[in-house]
């Protein structure tokens, strides 16, 4: 076969061409620090290095949430742990008011400090974690507890609604006012429907942060507040309270019951507030140690998914260096070897 001297000049510039892309993929390469920089560098590996980022970057958001629902956590058992702490010392307060020897003077500097701890306690109940109300439920941007003075006495609101629309008022208020009192806010009081804040830990695994105040405080006359005004009113001196007890019917009714006031079931009371807030806190811990364990997965799976991504996308610099070297030598050869013969002309075939 007779080789033209244009076919030789084809050959070489495609070759030079060849080297020169050699050349620019290794530099790129050797600059990004990755194997791949477009997808037909190598299909193959171009998917599983996807594939492994989006892993990574979903195991990094469960990371995040995982920490932040920590936080949360932390937080609330933090806060029921000062709720614990109150709720001992107005225990304490209340063993030592049913001694006989107390006189109105000692029992009017307890209630006195029993209203600051009652009033410790609200705020609490509004604790807050990076301006979100801890015990709020889907309303985190709003103080869930406040109090509002009503025609039967002061009460407890919980998100706008009465926590305990029935609870105990004094024996003072008359049947009628309460019975009207009740069936006209009956339509706003807390049901004890909760609203879970649910964080996703995982593809399938998602876990509620969240603890209700009405879960922690009670509501509907089984409350800690029902209990404080209990108190409050046997240090008063009285020996009765009220309660109603709602009913739907139809037709809606309220059915005023009246009950013998003593300190010792007081006692009883706090018992039974300190074990519900108790419960709430065990369920917290319980999560909290869960969460931990959850942590350290995330953390491991993130660990070993980095190194495989690093497998299949960085170069190994010392090796990239070495072929750097060589793919220039080959591509300078090429273009020495290629300007003798690119360099003829016809006028060097003249003779």
């Amino acid at each position: 076969m007779r080789v033209t001297n244009s076919m030789m000049t084809y050959n070489v510039l495609r070759n030079i061409n060849s080297n020169s892309s050699r050349l620019d993929k290794i530099l790129q390469q050797t600059t990004s620090e990755k194997k791949v920089n477009v997808a037909s560098d190598d299909p193959v590996a171009a998917a599983r290095i996807l594939k492994l980022r989006s892993y990574l970057s979903k195991v990094e958001q469960y990371e995040k949430n995982t920490d932040d629902a920590l936080s949360w956590i932390g937080i609330s058992e933090s806060t029921l742990n000062n709720v614990n702490e109150t709720i001992q010392r107005i225990r304490y307060l209340t063993v030592e008011a049913s001694n006989s020897t107390v006189g109105d003077e000692d029992a009017e500097k307890i209630k006195s400090e029993i209203l600051e701890l009652r009033a410790n306690l609200l705020d609490l109940a509004n604790s807050s974690y990076s301006g979100r109300y801890i015990f709020a439920g889907y309303g985190t941007d709003k103080k869930p507890f406040a109090t509002e003075t009503t025609a039967v006495g002061e009460k407890i609101l919980y998100r706008g609604q009465y926590l305990s629309l029935g609870g105990v008022v004094p024996a003072s208020v008359s049947d009628s006012d309460y019975e009207a009192f009740v069936l006209a806010n009956a339509a706003n009081r807390v049901t004890g429907d909760k609203q879970e804040i649910e964080y996703r830990i995982g593809s399938s695994n998602q876990i509620s942060i969240n603890e209700e105040g009405f879960e922690v405080f009670g509501s509907n006359g089984e409350g800690l507040f029902d209990t404080i005004t209990k108190l409050q009113l046997a240090l008063e001196g009285e020996t009765s309270y009220k309660t109603a007890e709602y009913s739907e019917g139809p037709p809606a009714s309220a059915t005023i019951v009246t009950y013998e006031l003593k300190i010792d079931s007081v006692l009883s009371d706090l018992d039974k507030d300190l074990n519900r807030m108790l419960t709430s806190r065990a369920e917290l811990g319980a999560k909290y140690n869960y969460l931990g364990l959850v942590q350290k997965r995330l953390s491991s799976n993130s660990t070993v998914f980095t190194e495989l991504l690093s497998k299949n996308e960085d170069i190994d610099l010392d090796k990239a260096a070495i072929e750097l070297m060589s793919a220039k030598t080959v591509y300078q050869a090429s273009l020495a070897s290629g300007a003798q013969v690119i360099q003829n002309s016809l006028l060097d075939f003249i003779r």
